[in-house]
């Protein structure tokens, strides 16, 4: 008896040192290099991101890093010790803080964990439900022996994670996949430039204020030529109409016939 009890605190032991190993080495090298990938493909959705972006989480605020991650892994181990369900919440609820810290190194972990869960306050369903939506992507990755998950559906799935991140943050709150954000010309109504439109177009205020000064465009005057007076106006020559005379033949009283008497 006295063997088995010693063998099974050395196997106690044993566990308890490999757990605290584990947590070691997931708290100094897996979380800062997540860190650095969450902030590669962060980085990626705008413009090409460089390898060198993996490396993030060690060349800026390491400890900080460092011991906001171990705290998120430790409250996520603790509360999933109440059933699974509590973990996973908080699991959710926690998600965005690898990508404050790879946007802001210098964030304390007070906040880091208090925007994290203003940003999946009522987003933690949706999150779920963009999740499930990779179970067929999981199922090929199985089928295929993970060759399928490391060159597509990790990076996919990665790439998601940071347009969600950045469609809560500074979007409309809903999220897209990597590479399909809406863009001028794909049918999404776009908004007019109005920055070349006049001020009556664009529906600015045109009054005219006193101390404004008024540029009215100069009036050019068209000076009309006086008619010259009537004495020096030639007159046109009057013309006589000729008048017609008509000429009646002259009559002699004695050849004028006599009527007959009676």
């Amino acid at each position: 008896p006295g063997a088995l009890a010693a063998l099974g605190i050395s196997v106690f032991l044993v566990l308890l040192v490999a757990l605290a190993l584990a947590f070691a080495l997931d708290a100094f090298l897996c979380n800062p290099i997540e860190i650095g990938c969450r902030r590669f493909f962060l980085t990626n959705l705008n413009r090409k991101a460089e390898v060198k972006e993996v490396a993030f989480g060690f060349d800026h605020d390491y400890l900080n890093g460092v011991k906001t991650m171990f705290f998120r892994d430790l409250f996520i181990f603790l509360w999933s010790l109440l059933f699974i369900i509590p973990g996973i919440v908080k699991s959710y609820e926690y998600r965005m803080i690898p990508y404050l810290i790879a946007e802001n190194p210098q964030m304390t972990r007070e906040e880091a964990f208090a925007t994290s869960k203003q940003l999946m306050s009522g987003n933690k369903w949706k999150a779920f439900m963009l999740d499930l939506s990779f179970i067929g992507w999981a199922i090929l990755s199985v089928l295929t022996l993970g060759i399928l998950a490391i060159f597509y559906v990790s990076p996919y799935k990665a790439g998601t994670d940071a347009a969600l991140y950045e469609a809560l943050r500074y979007g409309n709150g809903t999220a897209q996949p990597a590479g399909q954000h809406s863009a001028p010309g794909n049918g999404q109504p776009q908004a007019p430039d109005m920055t070349d439109q006049p001020a009556w177009a664009t529906g600015a205020d045109s009054a005219i204020t006193e101390d404004e000064p008024v540029n009215a465009a100069p009036v050019e005057t068209v000076e009309i030529p006086q008619p010259a007076s009537t004495g020096d106006t030639p007159q046109p020559p009057a013309t006589e109409s000729p008048e017609a005379t008509v000429e009646l033949p002259a009559t002699n009283d004695d050849e004028l016939p006599t009527p007959p008497q009676e």
